[in-house]
Order: C-alpha cells, then sequence, then structure tokens
C-alpha cells in the first residue's frame, strides 16, 4: 500500500510503502512470495505498470492475488449499452471513489499476461444486481446478455477475482 494507514495486519507482517505506479522499486525486486491487490487496479490510470512491478517484486514461483469491479458483468454490459459507461465507472464513482480504469475477465488475463504472470485462476463474486435492483429495464437486458453468453468461461458475478503466478523460469520480461 501507499498509506500506512491502510495497513492492518499488526505485528505479524512489515508494511512496506511503496508507490509501484514508479519507475524504480528500490530494492525490493525478487523481495516476496505473495502480493495482494485488493481494489487497486481501477484507480489507476496506468494499471499495466503497476501488474509489472507487481510481478517483478515476486520471487519466481511467487504469486500475485487481484481483485477489481467486473465490468465484463451482464448487468454492467447491460449498464454499457443502456447509459455508455460501465457499473462502477460513472462520474460519480470517479469523482467519490477515484474508478478510472475498468476491467473486463478478459482485459484483465491480458494485462496479467502482459505482466509476464501466468493465470491459475480467475473467477468472481458478488451480486452486480445488487447496484440496479428496481431498475427493470437494465436488469431484462443483464439477462438477455446472460442469456447470449450461456456457455462463456467469463466470471458473471461483480466482483474479478485472479490468482496469477510469477513463472520459475526465466520468461519474465
Amino acid at each position: 500500500d501507499l498509506v500506512t494507514e491502510n495497513f492492518r495486519a499488526g505485528q505479524r507482517a512489515q508494511f512496506i510503502a511503496a508507490d509501484l505506479e514508479g519507475e524504480y522499486l528500490l530494492g525490493l525486486e525478487k523481495s516476496f512470495h505473495g502480493v495482494v491487490a485488493v481494489e487497486i487496479l481501477e484507480h489507476l490510470e496506468n494499471p499495466h505498470r503497476f501488474l509489472r512491478r507487481a510481478a517483478d517484486m515476486l520471487v519466481p514461483g511467487g504469486h500475485l492475488i487481484v481483485t477489481t469491479p467486473n465490468a465484463g458483468s451482464p448487468v454492467s454490459k447491460a449498464r454499457f449499452v443502456r447509459e455508455g459507461r460501465f457499473q462502477w465507472f460513472g462520474a460519480t464513482e470517479r469523482a467519490e471513489l477515484g474508478h478510472v480504469t475498468p476491467f473486463t475477465a478478459a482485459l484483465l488475463r491480458d494485462a496479467l499476461a502482459s505482466a509476464g504472470l501466468r493465470l491459475m485462476s480467475l473467477g468472481s463474486f458478488g451480486d452486480a444486481r445488487e447496484r440496479v435492483r428496481g431498475w427493470w429495464k437494465i436488469l431484462l437486458l443483464a439477462r438477455v446478455i446472460a442469456f447470449c453468453a450461456r456457455g462463456s468461461l467469463d466470471p458473471s458475478g461483480d466482483l474479478l477475482v485472479a490468482l496469477a503466478e510469477r513463472p520459475s523460469g526465466e520468461g519474465h520480461a
């Protein structure tokens, strides 16, 4: 994290402030067996740089866990078709939450691969319909989109969760 106050692991883990969007890692390369990025990517203008830096921090065989809002959920796609914006990425969310970069499952897969990471697991959780209760047009359109996407492996929950690994070989860029 960049803000000490956000870190509450107590005495079990040491807090290290790191600007992973910056140019340098200050000797943190290949230092960690695990990096967890919960609800970070959507706040960054350059999440690809962040993922490369996170990959650089991992030892070979180290793991990255990342979560981000799922712009590819049927509800989010329905909102895009109807409103021209993904769920969690409107003007209000930009102003109040700082959400600037949406990810679908496909975009997250590509970003992790570009960072030199091997995707081990990708899923989702949460009900994307919670934020649109009572919006019958969005809910109906989301059902149509979900029907058309039957058989797709893309997760449909509100938040994406990915587990990726830095390969043990020197294939990392």
